[in-house]
C-alpha cells in the first residue's frame, strides 16, 4: 500500500492549515516498516533506563519495534546492549528481565555468552561431548552487539552503528539549556529514583 507523501506536507503546514497524518499511518505494516526503517534505524533511540540493569549481571530485554535487543550489564559494571539472538540458529536467548549470577545460555543449544558478548561455549557442537569443531572460531561467533550510550538515567541506541556521536546528536538541546546551566552539569536533573513507578 502506497501512503501519499502529500500526508507528510500536511502536517507540516502553518497550523492554521495543517492536519494530522491518516489512519494508515497508525495501522497499515508498511507504515510501520517505514517508520521503523528511516526514523529509528537512523536515529539515537531510547530502549531502556539505567534502573532497569541496576547492577551486575543485570540483563532486560527490549522490543524495538519488532527488533530484539537485550541490554546487559556485565562484570565491569559497563551497560552493553545486544541483539537478543543466538549466534547459532536465532533462538531467542531472553524473556524476561532478571539477574544471572553466571553467563548468558541459549535455551535450544546452549551455546553460551559471557556478558561482554564472547561466545565461550559450544556444547556437544560436533556430537556428544564433542564440545569443540575445527572450522568454528568462536571468536567470530559472539552476541552482536549494538552501538549504546547511557545518558541521564536512559540507554539509547543506534541501529545503524554509523550515527554522528550522541554528544553532537543532543548538542542543540544542550546549547538551549545553557542559559540555566552554563557547567552542563545535569546531575541535578535526573529522576529521583523514589518516583519510579512501579514495574508489574
Amino acid at each position: 500500500m502506497n501512503i501519499p507523501l502529500l500526508d507528510l506536507d500536511r502536517v507540516e503546514a502553518p497550523i492554521d492549515k495543517a492536519r494530522g497524518l491518516s489512519n494508515p499511518w497508525y495501522t497499515h505494516e508498511s507504515c510501520f516498516i517505514t517508520e521503523r526503517d528511516t526514523v529509528f534505524s537512523n536515529n539515537w533511540t531510547c530502549v531502556a533506563f539505567t534502573h532497569d540493569v541496576p547492577e551486575s549481571g543485570s540483563v532486560y530485554p527490549v522490543n524495538l519495534m519488532g527488533i530484539p535487543l537485550l541490554v546487559v550489564r556485565d562484570r565491569e559494571q559497563c551497560v552493553r546492549v545486544f541483539h537478543n539472538v543466538c549466534s547459532h540458529r536465532g533462538v531467542q536467548l531472553v524473556d524476561g528481565a532478571q539477574k544471572l549470577s553466571g553467563m548468558l545460555c541459549c535455551p535450544y543449544h546452549s551455546w553460551t555468552y559471557d556478558l561482554t558478548g564472547r561466545l565461550v561455549a559450544t556444547p556437544h557442537v560436533g556430537g556428544i561431548n564433542t564440545h569443540q569443531v575445527d572450522g568454528l572460531d568462536c571468536a567470530k561467533h559472539g552476541l552482536k552487539a549494538v552501538r549504546c550510550h547511557e545518558w541521564m538515567g536512559l540507554i539509547f541506541v543506534d541501529l545503524s552503528g554509523a550515527l554522528a556521536p550522541f554528544e553532537s546528536r543532543i548538542e542543540s538541546l544542550l546549547a538551549r539549556w545553557d542559559a540555566w546551566i552554563p557547567e552542563r552539569n545535569y546531575d541535578d536533573l535526573e529522576a529521583d529514583p523514589a518516583a519510579r513507578p512501579a514495574r508489574d
